[in-house]
């Protein structure tokens, strides 16, 4: 599905023009679109949407008896490792080996990968290491969900999903009503705490099931396309309008990211399949779906560039803004070049370990593979 793989570039490029241009700058309601939640957005529902299927991959090779549940979350659990936290500690080590700030001060939560609970405890972001908050939340996803999908009653999967997503606006209008908006641990409360994003990886789980279980694809991306997409592109554009002509937060936060969640469900659950057209050609170019495939690094690295730029150009006695067009271009190209890097010469070698934990035997898992046209249970 090299498609989604082009979903994760528009994911990540939204979290670049968000914190490495100024939005705010752009034209009529564009200017109000918060472009990096909707990146982050889209990144949770296509880790919902994957995860699950690895994982109901891996129930079926419970049910029938090919591996053991324990053996399976142990399998899981090392392949997300070795996926995720190699350069995540490489970027920690050095943050504090350099001091890059507050890093020495809460060395604690960045170790544990808990950085969202310090944010909304303490009640402000952390300068270039704030978006390892949305990394903690994905993190505290992948520990609790795998015992969910592999040991819950099937019957079970799909109303505990459910309410999930039914969860996180009711949160969300919590954190609004207990933290007034001008104090500031009231908005990190709603964004940073996982129960606040788990209708986007609801989303995801949801049409994971949904493609797996009794609708089967077709009617899952029907439902999606024909009753899902209007109703919530609708809802999002006019909450959206709310929020940028009478500046009502309330209803964009609430209602706005459900309906944004909605959307990436349509999304990922087209991408999946494949677009066609024009718009498939571009998604199926090869340096689009080769961000995809390094956007992880991107998104570690990106807050960076911007502060090594903006020294060198000190040296250079040449003044330079850490935002606006000039600083998205180079901090992109410099953001990708060493992501690129880091895929190459770090990356991709210790994801090659994963081959000592598969899940089961590969003849197994590709014949489980054309049965169910399950093509993830090796990701």
């Amino acid at each position: 599905m090299p498609q989604l793989d082009s979903l994760r570039t528009l994911a990540v490029l939204g979290v670049l023009v968000a914190h490495n241009w100024n939005p705010e700058k752009l034209p009529w309601i564009l200017a109000g679109v918060s472009w990096g939640d909707l990146g982050v957005r889209l990144f949770y529902v296509l880790s919902g949407y994957l995860i699950t299927r690895i994982l109901l991959g891996c129930r079926a090779l419970a049910e029938t008896r090919t591996q053991r549940g324990s053996f399976l979350i142990r399998q899981f659990y090392a392949r997300r490792f070795l996926r995720i936290f190699p350069i995540y500690y490489v970027v920690v080590g050095l943050a504090l080996v350099v001091n890059v700030s507050p890093a020495r001060e809460m060395w604690p939560w960045l170790v544990s990968d808990t950085t969202n609970l310090y944010v909304a405890l303490y009640g402000h972001w952390v300068g270039r290491l704030g978006h390892f908050w949305s990394l903690a939340v994905e993190e505290q996803f992948y520990l609790a969900w795998p015992w969910v999908v592999l040991f819950a009653p099937r019957r079970w999967l799909g109303p505990v999903i459910a309410a999930a997503i039914c969860l996180a606006p009711l949160y969300r209008l919590f954190a609004l009503i207990r933290f007034p908006q001008d104090f500031a641990s009231g908005e990190l409360a709603r964004d940073a705490l996982t129960l606040g994003s788990l209708d986007s990886l609801g989303a995801g789980a949801l049409l994971a099931l949904a493609i797996d279980g009794g609708l089967g694809n077709r009617s899952a991306r029907w439902s999606a396309s024909r009753v899902l997409l209007p109703i919530a592109g609708s809802v999002y554009v006019l909450s959206l309008l709310i929020y940028q002509y009478l500046h009502v937060t309330m209803a964009h936060i609430i209602v706005g990211n459900l309906a944004a969640s909605g959307l990436f469900y349509w999304l990922v659950s087209a991408a999946s399949r494949g677009f066609g057209g024009p718009v498939g050609h571009v998604m199926k170019l090869k340096p689009f779906v080769y961000l995809g495939k390094i956007s992880y690094g991107i998104y570690v690295y990106h807050p960076f560039p911007p502060a090594l730029l903006a020294l060198a150009f000190a040296r250079l006695g040449v003044g330079y803004e850490q935002s606006g067009p000039v600083n998205f271009a180079l901090s992109t190209l410099l953001t990708v070049a060493v992501a690129a890097a880091s895929w190459r010469f770090f990356e991709r070698p210790i994801n090659g370990l994963k081959r000592h934990f598969r899940y089961a035997p590969s003849a197994r898992v590709a014949a489980l593979a054309r049965a169910s046209a399950d093509t993830t249970l090796s990701v």
